[in-house]
Formats: C-alpha cells, sequence, structure tokens
C-alpha cells in the first residue's frame, strides 16, 4: 500500500468505487501541481483538464494505457506503459480530454508554469518569457509536434517518487521541486538545444556526449562505479578524463551518482517488495546493512525500517 499524498497536500479526495479514485491537481507550490490516478478493472473512465497559456502538461503512463485528445490541436494520442507526452499551447486557454483504459491503469499528471520550471533547472528567477521560449523544455517537443517518448527508467522512477514521497510536511515543497527538477533534467537529456548551449566540451561534441550517456546508462544498470576504468579504455582515455567528463556533463561525481542510484532503488525494492532491509542493503551491494541504513538516512531523512512502516501505513515513534 503507498503512502500517497493525501495527508501531506490541500486537496480534496473523491471515491467512484471501490477500485478507482480521482484526485484533483495536488500543489506544492505556486505554479507546480499534479493529479494521480489509478483505475483498476472497473471500465474506462474520462475526464478533461483545463490549462493557461504558461502551463506545460506532461502526461505520464506508469501502468496500463492512456487515450488523450488535445482541444488546441484536435490531435489524438495513446500512450502504454513508460510513455510520456508533453503538450503546451501559449496562445491562449486550452483543455485536454483523457481516457484511461479499462485494465489496471496508473497516470500522473504533471502542471508546470514554463517561468517556474526555468527557475527549477538553471536557478534563474525573474527571466522574460521569450527567453524562457529558447530554453528547449520540452520531451518529445511541443504544439501540434508533440510526440510521444519513452521516458529513461530514472525519469519514470523520479514520478514514481512524487507520488509516494517518503519525507513529512515540512519536507515535502523541496522533495517535490527536487524529483521534478531530476524528471525533466532526465527526459530532457537528449535535448539538441542542451548541446548547443553547453560550455561543457563534453556535451558540444554529440559523439562523446553519446559516449557519456551510455556510460551513464552502464552505471544505472550495475550501479559499479568500478566499471569506470574499464569503459575508459574502450574510449581510448584514461579513468581520470571519464570521471572528470561525467562530472562535468551531468554535475556529480561517478561515485555520487552510483550512491544516489542504488539507494533509489533500495527505495524502490522497499516500495515493491517484501524484503526486510537486510535483503535490501544486500541486493544494492552493501555487505553491511549498518552502512546502508546511515546512506539511506542521509538521503532521505528516515532510516529503511521507517519509510517501509510508513508505506505500509504503520505509526512510528
Amino acid at each position: 500500500m503507498k503512502l500517497m499524498l493525501n495527508s501531506h497536500l490541500q486537496k480534496v479526495k473523491r471515491t467512484v468505487s471501490d477500485t478507482q479514485t480521482v484526485r484533483p491537481f495536488s500543489c506544492t507550490e505556486r505554479g507546480l501541481g499534479f493529479l494521480h490516478r489509478e483505475l483498476a478493472h472497473v471500465g474506462s473512465q474520462s475526464q478533461a483538464t483545463n490549462l493557461a497559456p504558461n502551463d506545460i502538461l506532461v502526461v505520464n503512463t506508469l501502468k496500463g494505457s492512456l487515450d488523450i485528445e488535445v482541444g488546441y490541436s484536435r490531435a489524438s494520442y495513446r500512450l502504454d506503459a513508460g510513455d510520456s507526452l508533453t503538450l503546451f499551447y501559449p496562445m491562449g486557454e486550452w483543455k485536454a480530454n483523457y481516457q484511461l483504459g479499462g485494465e489496471e491503469t496508473e497516470v500522473l499528471l504533471l502542471r508546470i508554469d514554463v517561468l517556474v520550471l526555468h527557475s527549477f533547472l538553471t536557478g534563474e528567477s525573474g527571466a522574460g518569457y521569450r527567453e524562457v521560449m529558447k530554453g528547449g523544455y520540452f520531451p518529445g517537443g511541443k504544439g501540434k509536434s508533440a510526440e510521444v517518448i519513452t521516458l529513461p527508467p530514472q525519469a519514470r522512477l523520479a514520478l514514481m517518487q512524487v507520488v509516494t514521497p517518503p519525507v513529512g510536511i515540512n519536507s515535502l515543497k523541496a522533495w517535490t521541486r527536487a524529483k521534478v527538477t531530476e524528471f525533466f533534467a532526465l527526459a530532457l537529456d537528449g535535448k539538441k538545444e542542451k548541446i548547443a548551449e553547453s560550455k561543457c566540451p563534453f556535451l558540444q561534441h554529440g559523439e562523446l556526449f553519446e559516449h557519456m550517456k551510455t556510460f551513464r546508462a552502464e552505471l544505472i544498470s550495475t550501479m559499479d562505479e568500478n566499471i569506470t576504468s574499464e569503459y575508459a579504455t574502450k574510449l581510448g582515455i584514461s579513468a581520470h578524463a571519464l570521471r572528470g567528463g561525467f562530472k562535468r556533463t551531468f554535475g556529480k561525481s561517478v561515485r555520487d551518482f552510483c550512491q544516489e542510484v542504488r539507494l533509489d532503488h533500495a527505495m524502490e525494492l522497499l516500495q515493491t517488495t517484501d524484503y526486510n532491509v537486510s535483503e535490501v542493503a544486500y541486493q544494492i551491494g552493501y555487505s553491511n546493512p549498518s552502512h546502508f541504513i546511515a546512506a539511506f538516512k542521509k538521503r532521505f531523512g528516515d532510516t529503511p525500517a521507517v519509510f517501509a512502516a510508513k508505506k505500509l501505513g504503520v505509526k512510528t515513534k
């Protein structure tokens, strides 16, 4: 049973049936909202949402399928599990009508003001609208050119962590902002605009950037920083140069990145399996569970046991 946001956010909850819950957009701050919906074997359900000119709407299917019709273009899209669609129309207010499939379906709609997103990704506030529109903050394109894309696994995990925050009310705003920022950073990773604008040589050179992305994918898959030397040999560069390039490209060291991947995977295991804390520690490569517990608490603010208890709705002292 997931720890949902109804205990933390200002929202209204309306139960339609025993297997489907409708939640209006929830907000942790102005300009940012999200709507999480689940449907299980009760027939298809449809709903509409209204958007303002500055709103970016990112539709994400976590399970099952979803059909959506966009008012400004009258285009229709089909999203299957793991798919994402970014919609944006700056010329006026618009509406999106979507229908969840009759099978088990879970979707997350993320609505964010384009100026707010710019401040999240750059740390700048007060930027002009025209300047922001050059940022290329649209995974899969925008307007009539919008396309359904498949989310990278880490971007999908970031969305799941928005829905199931392991933090309390005092940290919820910062947690949500961090995960939304992480999602867009990952989803936008291959954008040509970012490559052209970056001063990092690994990003300016398309082939090197692709090597960096492949190396990062290997780190996510193996969760092992020790593959650095082997991968550097394949590229014909030193491990030191590869580590330096990785940090300049993605803003964190190989070791820190692997640590985050391992701990994020640990959170996912605690959410989706019945493994105890020691078993999770061993699954992600810790030989000493106490070291895992300390690292998990440092990253998420709670020990794995407390987090698991929250997931089950068990009160802890």
